[in-house]
Order: C-alpha cells, then sequence, then structure tokens
C-alpha cells in the first residue's frame, strides 16, 4: 500500500520527459521557424538589394549614354566629322538596352502620361539627330548646327530631360521604399528572434522547475519509500508469518523473512523461485501436482485481479523432513506478490488431542449411562436383574457395566457378627 501512496503522490507531478519532449519540440520548432524566417529575410533583402543596385547601375548607364548621344550630335555639326555618328550609333543600341532592362525591373516608372510625352519626345529628338547627321554627311555643318540649336530641338530636350527627371525621382523613391522594406523586415525578423528566444527561455525555465521539484519531491518519496520499507522489514523479520516476497508471474522471490526460515529450514538461496520450492515441500508427485495446479489458478487470478487469494491450507515438508500444516495466503501488491503461511500444526494437534478425548469422554458417558435409570435389586440377597430377567450377582454387574472393579473385605460389624472367635 506504501508503494502505492508513494505512486499517486508523484503522479501529482508533472514527468520531467513530459517537460522534456515539450520544450525540446518547442525549441526545435521555433528554431526552424526563425530559420526559415531568416534565411527568407535574407533572400529578400539580397534580391531587394541586387535589383536597387540594378536600378542605380541601369540608370548611371541611361544618363551616361544620353549625354554620349547628345555630345556625339552636337561634336559631329561642330566638326562635321562623321566619327561622331559612328560613336553615336555604336551607343544608341546600348542605350535603348539599358532602358529595356529598366522597364522590365520598374514597370511603373514608365507609365502615365508624363512617360508618353517623354517617349514621344525622345522619337522626335531621335529623329532630329539623324537628320543632323544626314546634313554633316552632306557637308552641311552649319545647317546641323542650327537644327540641333533650335527652339524645337530645345523643347523637345526639356520635355525628354523632365521626364527622364521623374523617372530619376520615381526610381528614388522606389529605392527609400525598398529601403524602408528591409529595415521593416529586418525589425521583425528581430523581433521574432527576440520572441522565440524569450518563449523558448521560459519553457526551459518552466522545465528546469519542474525536473527540480519532480526530483525533489521524488527524492522524498524515495526516503519515505525506504523509511516505510524498513519498518515494513522490522514488521516481517519478526512476523510469525512465513513470508515469501516475489515478482513477477514466475514469482522469482526476491525476500523471505526469519520466520520461514525457521519452519522450513529452507534459505532464500535453496529457494530462488517457487518452481525449486515445489519438489522440496511437497515431494509426493501426486500431492505435488495437486498443490500446484491450484495454487497456480489462485495466484494467476489474484495477479491480474490484484486481489487476494482464499486461504489455502496443505501440507509441506520441512528440510528436516517434519510435516507441517500450512495455510498459504497471496496478495499482489504493486509489482510484488506476497505469500503467508500460517503454521496450524500445533493447532491441528490440539484439535486432533481434543477430537480423541471427545470420543473417550463420550465412550466413559455411554458407559455411565448404563447404571443410570431403575435397577431390580434383590431386598434380601441384593442381587440385580439384568434385561434378560437373569439375576445377577451385584458386583458382577457392576463390574459389567462399568471399568470399576471390587475388591473383597469385611466390615467391622459383619466380622463381630460372622466371626466373633476373630480378634477386630
Amino acid at each position: 500500500m506504501t508503494l502505492n501512496r508513494q505512486d499517486k503522490k508523484l503522479g501529482t507531478v508533472s514527468r520531467p520527459l513530459q517537460f522534456l519532449s515539450v520544450a525540446f519540440t518547442l525549441t526545435l520548432v521555433l528554431l526552424v521557424t526563425l530559420g526559415w524566417l531568416g534565411w527568407s529575410s535574407y533572400k529578400d533583402i539580397e534580391k531587394d538589394q541586387e535589383q536597387s543596385y540594378k536600378i542605380l547601375e541601369l540608370k548611371g548607364l541611361i544618363l551616361q549614354y544620353d549625354e554620349v548621344l547628345t555630345m556625339s550630335v552636337k561634336m559631329a555639326s561642330a566638326t562635321g566629322d562623321v566619327y561622331w555618328e559612328k560613336r553615336y550609333r555604336s551607343v544608341e543600341p546600348q542605350l535603348d538596352l539599358a532602358i529595356k532592362e529598366l522597364v522590365a525591373i520598374e514597370p511603373d516608372a514608365f507609365n502615365g502620361k508624363a512617360a508618353s510625352k517623354t517617349e514621344a519626345a525622345n522619337i522626335r529628338l531621335v529623329s532630329m539627330e539623324n537628320e543632323a547627321f544626314n546634313l554633316v554627311r552632306q557637308g552641311r555643318a552649319d545647317a546641323a548646327t542650327l537644327l540641333l540649336t533650335s527652339k524645337d530641338y530645345k523643347t523637345e530636350k526639356s520635355i525628354y530631360s523632365s521626364g527622364m527627371q521623374q523617372v530619376k525621382e520615381y526610381l528614388g523613391n522606389h529605392a527609400k521604399v525598398i529601403s524602408e522594406k528591409q529595415r521593416r523586415r529586418a525589425f521583425l525578423a528581430v523581433l521574432a528572434v527576440i520572441v522565440g528566444i524569450s518563449l523558448i527561455t521560459c519553457a526551459w525555465f518552466i522545465t528546469h522547475k519542474n525536473i527540480k521539484m519532480y526530483i525533489s519531491n521524488r527524492k522524498r518519496a524515495e526516503e519515505a519509500l525506504k523509511e516505510s520499507e524498513e519498518k515494513f522489514r522490522a514488521l516481517a523479520d519478526t512476523s510469525p508469518l512465513a513470508i515469501y516476497m516475489s515478482e513477477g508471474i514466475e514469482q522469482k522471490a526476491l525476500y523471505i523473512n526469519p520466520t520461514f526460515i525457521r519452519l522450513f529450514g529452507y534459505t532464500l538461496d535453496e529457494v530462488p523461485t517457487v518452481d525449486h520450492w515445489w519438489p522440496l515441500a511437497y515431494p509426493d508427485p501426486n500431492y505435488r501436482k495437486q498443490v500446484v495446479d491450484e495454487w497456480q489458478k489462485r495466484v494467476a487470478y489474484a495477479i491480474e485481479t490484484k486481489s487476494e487469494i482464499e486461504p489455502m491450507e496443505v501440507v509441506v515438508t520441512c528440510k528436516d523432513g517434519s510435516k507441517k500444516d500450512i495455510s498459504w495466503g497471496f496478495i499482489t501488491l504493486g509489482k510484488h506478490n506476497w505469500a503467508c503461511g500460517l503454521n496450524l500444526t500445533e493447532r491441528k494437534l490440539a484439535e486432533k488431542e481434543r477430537e480423541k478425548l471427545i470420543k473417550e469422554l463420550q465412550a466413559v458417558l455411554k458407559e455411565i449411562k448404563t447404571l443410570k435409570g431403575i435397577i431390580p435389586i434383590c431386598m434380601h440377597c441384593k442381587g440385580i436383574r439384568d434385561d434378560k430377567g437373569s439375576w445377577t450377582k451385584l458386583e458382577q454387574f457392576i463390574t459389567e457395566h462399568s471399568e470399576a472393579q471390587f475388591s473383597h473385605g469385611i466390615c467391622e460389624e459383619c466380622l463381630e457378627k460372622y466371626y466373633p472367635e476373630v480378634d477386630a
């Protein structure tokens, strides 16, 4: 019963393996989540940075190529050298390619009315610059210069420059948005790490607290159990019952008390299991089979139902060859089995002696009863008539109907009456 109470007491405290499992699982989930968030944030930031760097690069190239084209057409009109046209033609596709890449990355920067005006102005500027190159090739450099310094060219150039300035501002604002987005992601990532670490810390703190509590309660329970076992051992060692403690269905012996050894003469080494006990205690095969079958049946039921068995009386053969009448009981407590034997030998002997005495007394009473009742006796010779009608001397009748015996003598009155010559 002590074992059961201690188990219930420990059951009120959360088991450490459960807390360790929860803490470990929570830690693993949070670490995986934080790792995934960190990696995802890193890849997004990396992607945004690559995009920002690419936009800055393309913006710089577009401005550079635009200036190169403008300078090339002006130099061609000023010098009349066709070299500048070749340079113009080599840079022109690069500018177109840079603009296409930028449009692919940030299509919103080239949408709207302003973008349409810019595109139209660019087309007219290209047309006017191509016309200027034709004039240069015709040897009319002055006419080309006039065209490039004309009001129409300057107007279209102003519209184009204004549109490109808007694109530049949009890209700058977009870069700020991306930078803010990156900062927000970094903040959320740091916040997630802080929250995750806090949760992990709380989980392990609670786990540590409960494990410490469990160990403390376990230690107290073990001390209480040890004290209880010591008390029980002291009681068992002085018990008048023969105690055999075992475990499992095979009933492997763990402890036998001094009364067991004193009664039967066998030690724990001699009966390590119940299978070693049977042939020693019940050497007769037939009787042993009868006892074992009945005992195993009762014990199996007791172990299954955690209950006691009905006391079983048997005759045990001791190590010295003597026989003792024993009443065996059996109960399962926790994982231990307890077989307790009560010595009935003296009681059985006393019962036999009592039965013998009762029989003897009954026989005596039976004899005494034959002398009871009305006995016909002769008033003169004192003879007694029996049931058959025959007369028998008093002495013979009493002798036949009781255990009394007669010895003959003579009283003083009769001596004087019948033998006066004899001096009394």
